[in-house]
This record gives C-alpha cells, structure tokens and sequence, in this order.
C-alpha cells in the first residue's frame, strides 16, 4: 500500500524565516552534484530498483518535484533551510509510517531555521557553498521517498536509511551535505587490494574491561534477498589492538576472557596508520579501511533522557522480549510501553505498564530498576549528533515525539 508523503503534498512551512540561507541555482554545479550524490547512492540502491532509480537520477526531475511543493505553498525552494526541513520531514514519515500535520512541519522548519541561522551567518557562506549543501538534500529526500514507494511488505531497511540520514543531517547542513548525507549508509569497508592478512592473535585479557582506547560507532551496508541491508556497529576499540562489536553487557562488568571463547564472531583487531583506521576481520584475515565512523563519548553521571523512544530492532532482557517502544523522564523513571493501544505520555504507561521502574546513566552504562526490585545493567551510548537518539543494549532507539 503506498504511502503519500504530507510533505511533498502540503509544504506548508509558513512564511519563509531565511534571508542569508538561499541562493540562485548554478546548473552546471547542480549537474555535476547530482551526478556525484547518484554515485553514493547507487551502491545502496537495490539491485531491483536500480535501473528505474537511475534513469530518474539521469535529469532533474527530483529537483522538479521539490521546486513544485515549495513554489505551491510560497516557500523558496533555492534555500537551505527549506531543503533542510524538506529531507528531515520525510525522514520521520517514512520511519514513523504516518504523514505530519501543518504543526509538526511548522515545529521542523522553524528548529532548522534556528540552527542553520546561526552557522549560515558565522561561516559567511556563498551562493555555491548554499547550493553545494543544499542539493544534495534534495536529492537524498526524493530517494528516500522513492525507495519507500518502491518497497513491498517490510519498510524496515528503508526506514533505517531514513534515520540514518536523519541522524547526518545536522552535521551536513554545517559541512559538505554531499559527503556526510550522500555516504552516511555508504558501505564504508572498503577492502585494500593486497594479500589477505593473518589475523594477529591477542592475548587474552582476564580484566573485566581492559584498556579502552575509543568507542565508535559505523554504518555498514550489505546486500540480501530482499535489497539493501543497513546497520550501526558499536565497536569498542582496546589498546592492545582488540575490537568488539556491538556489546550487550556494561563495559565495567564484561569478561574479556569469557567473551573471546563464547562470542568468537564479535572480536576481530585494529590498528592505526598514519591517522586512518584499520580493522582486520579474524574469520577471514582480511584487512579493510574504515573511512566512516564517530566516536560515542561517555555521558555524564546521572544523564537524564526524556520522551518517548522506539526501535526496530527489539530490546530484549531478562525482564522484558521483543520491547520495541519506551518512555523515559527527567525524574529518572522509565517505563516499556507494553499496552494494547500504546501510550502517549509517561505518565499514563508508568501507571498501566507492568514493567517500569527508576534508571540511572552513567558513562557507557544504563541499569534499569524495576518496581519489584530487579535490576538489570546494560550498555548505553549516545549518539553524536542530536543527542536525541541512543543505545541500550544492541538496540537502537529514536524518538517518536
């Protein structure tokens, strides 16, 4: 069943709120943009969509549909801000399956206009560098949207495209958007061509945590039966040159020693040349370049989250299976939205849901205190932009609020 995109339907933003933000379209940069974005994002189309994406990619008809939303409600189509709003609303349509009424995408534009404002006017940015951070937005959007039509039965791997772009926006309207927006699903392994490696043998850590060096978060892409497949790994990166991947467990309290005999897939090596990290897969030897990744910095003691938040891949404990939506407050309670129906606020799934209790945060640790007493500890990293979207355990979460 076709969902239609509110956005492309009713681009009612208001009045315009930008002044420094638009610029006049250079064709021949906008050729040359949509033909380096399509590049990106070719290798992340599916093969079966491939052609039809590509030959809609050959012309500016994204740009055509864009132009023709913004010129119906009076909105600029050649400025940032609009382009900004145009991709983050058809983000949080495609993941929430829902269209957004006049006040939602009122609330989206005006939060872009407050934040590209401020970095527009600090970084005096011309008309090309206007462009070369809007189109590509553009570009993004009307892919999502033409993916998401394209799709039969599950919108999960699209929806997953959708938040990732979703969680690079911020950053790609500050920067380049072509590099951060265009490549944020890009299958960032890239393998070197040389001779497969030996995978170097660690030695085994009896300490809980050993040396943590960083702890990083990359995109990587694969390809099934069904299209395009899109994950974040948590890696944690240990000085004596081990990696872990998407850790369950807090740091604090896991057997390194007991991890690398029971979770042999998840441990492989890494190093560092000259600046650029390598990471060599212990099933195959194989060495590959990782160009894409952020570091996922410890939060402060007591950090508080608040709203409501759901994944798409189930939390699962010993409490809790297959929860994919929760409500968390400043006060320090949180409750799994199990109700038939759902819930709209903490307040009312704090008084219907069976499992609800207080959480603390701390560093990479969150540990979940039910009503009856049990408590449960797991891993927690934050995300680098937005702060609005986290993980607990192997989940991801993001808010639907």
């Amino acid at each position: 069943m076709k969902h239609v995109f509110c956005f492309l339907l009713t681009f009612t933003l208001g009045p315009c709120l930008s002044g420094q933000s638009n610029f006049e379209v250079d064709l021949n940069l906008r050729n040359q943009i949509r033909k380096e974005v399509w590049d990106e994002l070719k290798v992340k189309t599916p093969d079966q969509q491939r052609s039809v994406m590509g030959l809609f990619f050959l012309g500016n008809g994204a740009f055509k549909t864009y132009e023709a939303a913004a010129k119906t409600y009076g909105y600029p189509a050649n400025d940032l801000i609009t382009a900004s709003a145009f991709l983050e609303v058809l983000c949080r349509e495609i993941m929430d399956s829902r269209t957004f009424n006049k006040k939602e995408i009122d609330a989206v534009f005006k939060d872009q206009a407050q934040r590209i404002f401020a970095s527009v006017e600090q970084q005096s940015l011309d008309m090309i560098a206007l462009q070369k951070r809007s189109d590509p937005l553009i570009l993004t959007a009307i892919w999502l949207h033409n993916l998401n039509q394209m799709s039969k039965g599950d919108k999960g791997e699209v929806q997953e495209l959708a938040r990732l772009c979703l969680v690079a926006l911020p950053k790609a309207t500050l920067t380049n958007a072509a590099n951060e927006i265009g490549g944020i699903a890009a299958a960032d392994e890239k393998m070197k061509v040389q001779e497969p490696k030996k995978p170097s043998k660690p030695a085994l850590d009896n300490s809980a945590t050993g040396n943590i060096e960083s702890i990083i978060m990359r995109t990587a892409t694969s390809y099934g039966l069904n299209g395009v497949y899109v994950t974040n790994d948590v890696c944690v990166l240990y000085g004596n040159g081990d990696m872990f991947s998407n850790p369950q467990a807090p740091l604090e309290s896991f057997n390194i020693s007991a991890s690398k005999k029971e979770q042999i897939s998840k441990w492989d090596t890494w190093e560092k040349r000259n600046g650029q990290l390598f990471v060599i897969r212990s099933k195959t030897g194989k060495e590959y370049h990782w160009k894409k990744w952020f570091v996922l910095s410890p939060v402060a003691y007591d950090y508080k989250i608040n709203g409501k938040f759901s994944t798409i891949d189930p939390f699962g404990g010993a409490v809790v299976i297959n929860a994919s939506t929760v409500f968390f407050d400043d006060n320090g309670r949180f409750a799994w939205d199990n109700i038939k129906g759902g819930s709209s606020d903490i307040a009312s799934a704090y008084i219907k849901s069976q499992y609800k209790g207080s959480y603390h945060i701390s560093k990479h640790t969150i540990t979940l205190t039910y009503s009856d007493g049990t408590k449960e500890s797991y891993f927690f990293g934050l995300y680098p932009n937005g702060k609005k979207h986290f993980i607990l355990g192997e989940s991801h979460f993001v808010p639907e609020d």
